[in-house]
């Protein structure tokens, strides 16, 4: 049971990990001039890959899940969210 928590606790650490990795879009979207806020779920690989190597290499597979479930979410939400707006853009 205890062993569960634990990994439970690895998974959610991995999520939050990504989600303060996420604030690294702040300044990629000055360099890129705010072209990666519109395809975060893409950008987002730029810093989510080397914390998935590192995490991995360290053994901490439960943490490398949660990084991926998190992108996976950024990714998804991200890619609707473009999808809607083009699609009620006009280009008549």
């Amino acid at each position: 049971m205890e062993e569960q928590r634990s990994q439970q606790g690895e998974i959610w650490r991995g999520i939050g990990v990504a989600a303060l990795l996420h604030l690294i879009q702040i300044p990629l979207a000055v360099f890129t001039m705010f072209v990666s806020l519109i395809f975060v779920g893409i950008s987002q690989l730029v810093y989510i890959i080397p914390a998935i190597i590192f995490y991995w290499r360290d053994g901490r597979r439960s943490v490398v899940t949660g990084l991926v479930i998190a992108a996976a979410i950024t990714f998804l939400l991200n890619a609707t969210c473009t999808v809607l707006v083009f699609s009620s853009l006009s280009f008549h």
